[in-house]
């Protein structure tokens, strides 16, 4: 007997309106359904890579942040402003030549503070030392100062928080010293201290008398 012949895949008789709807409707289904799992696809592949793939979105790939730029090194000492400078002779009248103070600071080597004139080296016995005092304002750490001498002088120097020798703290000294030369200052002393004194101890002749000559001085902080 012969085998039944197979049935046609597509049906002979055409689709009424009703029936297209639907298998319209089954179609747009499969292709949203292959329009959303192709989306995740590529989505995830995206999101595998640093790429902003979204649909839609606006946004573009941002590279990655370059690394922090290396921090700069400390400068080192800076100059500080003198805000003033003064005869200072805590153990005679006070005031030593005061007016001619401000010359220290003026950036002019060929000006300078002189002393008042004593008949010895060492002031003639009458004090301990004449000098400068120099204001470098509040909240300040001097390091280092730079002096220039007129004429050898044996010299100290104080750093204070007041105008006085009382409660002053000796950071440096020389011996016969003269022309430009400077002293590095320990900053642990020096830190917060307003002053700064000249101190001069031992004296060389100038014009007959013996005198201490600052021609200029500079602090570092």
């Amino acid at each position: 007997m012969d085998a039944d012949a197979p049935a046609p895949l597509v049906p002979t008789d055409p689709l009424t309106k009703d029936e297209s709807k639907v298998a319209l409707s089954i179609v747009a289904a499969f292709v949203l359904m292959a329009l959303v799992v192709g989306i995740m696809g590529v989505s995830k592949i995206g999101s595998q890579t640093n790429f902003d793939l979204s649909v839609g979105s606006g946004k573009t790939a941002k590279p990655s942040a370059s690394p922090s730029a290396t921090a700069a090194e400390p400068a080192g000492p800076q100059p500080l402003a003198i805000l003033s400078a003064d005869g200072f002779d805590p153990d005679g009248d006070g005031k030593e030549n005061g007016q001619s103070a401000p010359k220290v600071f003026d950036g002019d080597p060929n000006t300078a503070w002189m002393s008042e004139g004593y008949k010895t080296p060492n002031l003639g016995g009458l004090k301990p030392g004449v000098g400068v005092i120099i204001d470098l304002g509040p909240n300040v750490t001097p390091k280092h100062v730079d002096l220039t001498l007129g004429a050898p002088a044996s010299l100290e120097i104080y750093v204070a928080a007041d105008r006085s020798l009382t409660n002053a703290t000796k950071v440096a000294e020389a011996t016969d010293a003269n022309g430009a030369f400077g002293f590095d200052l320990p900053p642990d002393q020096t830190a917060g201290k307003q002053y700064l004194i000249v101190w001069f101890t031992n004296l060389s002749q100038v014009d007959g008398f013996y005198r201490a000559v600052l021609g200029e001085v500079s602090v570092l902080g």
